[in-house]
């Protein structure tokens, strides 16, 4: 329901590399490169310091971070709550019977 570039950049924070980032997301590291490169030229921004150990947050990643997680939580929120409604809003039929009555035919 959100953007993956958005889940993509927040894991990727988190393990502080693209290459761990990668493992966990079970996509290679190249494609992980390339999705937080579209994001930070979609979104007019450099989100990580880049160095030969790993990656870090600028302060505008930092705030994206923050803010990034909090959008993820209430999507998931939101969703879980769709659904809900949809689930409380089916009905169910229940039907008894008895084994006193039966359905009785007559023979012609």
């Amino acid at each position: 329901m959100y953007v993956q570039q958005l889940e993509t950049f927040i894991r990727v924070a988190e393990e502080g590399s693209f290459g761990w980032a990668a493992n966990t997301l079970f996509i290679s590291t190249p494609a992980v490169v390339q999705q937080i490169s579209l994001f930070e030229e979609h979104c007019g921004v450099t989100l990580f310091k880049r160095s030969n150990r790993g990656v870090q947050l600028t302060p505008t990643g930092q705030a994206l971070y923050e803010d990034g997680k909090k959008i993820i939580a209430l999507s998931n929120q939101a969703l879980a709550r769709a659904q809900q409604i949809e689930e409380d809003s089916k009905e169910t039929l229940q039907i008894g019977t008895s084994p006193i009555f039966r359905l009785y035919t007559k023979s012609c």
